[in-house]
C-alpha cells in the first residue's frame, strides 16, 4: 500500500481494483492523510472505475474533490456531487450557529469545515460555468453539454426550498430538516455566508 501512490501518481497504474482501493483508503486514515486518496483519483481512469464503491468510500470519508472528479469525468453528472457537498455545508453552517450560542467568538473546527466546504463550492461553481472540469480544469465539450450544465446548476443554485437528497441520506448527511435547511433560498444562502463577494 506503500507504494500504491507513487505507481498511481506517475501513472504507471490506472485502476485499482475495488478491494484494493477500500484497503487503500483506510491506510490513508490510519496515516491522517486521506488527501492522498484525492491526489490518486486525479490520475486514474475514471472510466474503469467500479463506481459503486469508490463512489461509496468518497462519500463515507466526505472527500469531495474526488467525487466531483469521479461524477463529473466517469458519470457525466455535475449536480450530484454539488448537492452531495450542500449537505456537508448545510450541517457545518448548523453546527457553526447552535455552537455560537454555546460558546461565543469561539473559532471551532466546524468554522474551518464550513470555510473548506464553501470555497470549494464556490471554485467548483467557477470551474463549470467556465467551461472547466474541476479540479483539473480540463475543457468540457461539447458547447451544448457545458449549456445544459449550467442550466443544471443554476436551478440548484436557485431552489426555493430544500430537496433531501436520497444519495446523501445513506452516508450520514442530511440526518434532519432544521436550521439552514428550512431557510428560503437555502443553497443560494448558504453561498453568500461563506464569501459574498466571491459568490458575485
Amino acid at each position: 500500500l506503500d507504494v500504491m501512490e507513487s505507481y498511481i501518481l506517475n501513472d504507471k497504474l490506472k485502476y485499482v481494483a475495488p478491494e484494493a482501493m477500500a484497503l487503500f483508503v483506510e491506510h490513508c486514515k490510519d496515516i491522517k492523510d486521506l488527501q492522498v486518496v484525492e491526489r490518486c483519483l486525479l490520475h486514474m481512469e475514471t472510466n474503469l472505475m467500479d463506481f459503486d464503491s469508490i463512489l461509496s468510500l468518497l462519500k463515507k470519508n466526505l472527500l469531495f474533490t474526488g467525487m466531483f472528479h469521479v461524477y463529473c469525468n466517469g458519470l457525466d453528472d455535475f449536480v450530484s456531487p454539488m448537492e452531495l457537498l450542500f449537505e456537508g455545508l448545510f450541517d457545518a453552517t448548523d453546527d457553526r450557529s447552535n455552537r455560537r450560542r454555546v460558546d461565543i467568538g469561539e473559532r471551532d473546527a466546524n468554522s474551518n469545515q464550513l470555510e473548506k466546504y464553501g470555497y470549494k463550492a464556490l471554485l467548483y461553481l467557477e470551474y463549470s460555468f467556465n467551461g472547466k472540469y474541476f479540479p483539473k480544469g480540463d475543457a468540457i465539450h461539447p458547447e451544448e453539454r457545458l449549456q445544459t450544465i449550467r442550466r443544471d446548476l443554476l436551478d440548484l443554485l436557485f431552489r426555493e426550498s430544500y430537496l433531501p437528497q436520497p444519495h446523501a441520506r445513506a452516508y450520514g448527511l442530511n440526518h434532519s430538516i432544521n436550521g439552514i435547511r428550512t431557510s428560503s433560498h437555502p443553497y443560494l444562502r448558504v453561498l453568500l455566508l461563506i464569501d459574498t463577494n466571491a459568490f458575485l
